[in-house]
């Protein structure tokens, strides 16, 4: 191997820890996620193959130096988590479930979760200002989804009217992420004291 191409081999070795660098910084602080599409129009980088061969890189640095992250992919996004086995530790549980939220986000959630299912209405007037945007994220976010039902009443000259209703209610994984039996009532116990 001559010299010139050892300088090549170099520069190409920088060029890809510099863009492993980048994408592990990126997809740290998307607090929510980041999906492929975006990575790929962030960075430049047209192959996902690219993209997912990093990610497969950064995650084995991670094992190989017994890092408590690794960068996990949730059908939709890419993010960093803790490891499964430290997230149900009694020291670390309390700081993780919930801490990228905002607050009107934690109490639609909760309302949502004791209450469910519920309609969109019932949700805005008892979280009021920031309900319709923190619904739209954690829908985002797959831990609340929705289906619509459709009424018929009577309008005020008495003829027949079809309403549209959307009805919110959680999902698997709002009950994997926040370690909580999927079960309806069990959930409602864990979310009271939030809603006192």
């Amino acid at each position: 191997m001559t010299q010139k191409d050892n300088r090549f081999d170099e520069s190409v070795s920088l060029e890809s820890e510099n863009l492993q660098l980048q994408l592990e910084a990126l997809i740290f602080s998307s607090s929510q996620g980041i999906s492929l599409n975006e990575i790929k129009k962030i960075l430049k980088i047209e192959n996902s193959i690219i993209i997912k061969n990093l990610i497969k890189q950064i995650n084995q640095i991670y094992i190989k130096n017994n890092s408590v992250l690794r960068i996990s992919f949730d059908g939709k996004k890419f993010r960093h988590e803790l490891l499964d086995s430290l997230l149900d530790h009694p020291i670390i549980q309390p700081f993780t479930a919930g801490s990228d939220m905002s607050l009107s986000q934690i109490k639609t959630l909760a309302f949502v979760a004791y209450n469910q299912p519920v309609e969109f209405q019932d949700i805005v007037d008892f979280v009021g200002r920031g309900s319709k945007k923190a619904l739209e994220n954690l829908v985002h976010r797959n831990f609340l989804s929705f289906y619509i039902e459709k009424y018929t009443i009577l309008n005020e000259k008495g003829k027949e009217k079809i309403i549209r209703v959307k009805i919110f209610k959680t999902t698997d994984r709002f009950a994997e992420y926040f370690h909580l039996p999927n079960d309806i009532p069990s959930i409602q116990q864990c979310f009271e004291k939030i809603l006192e």
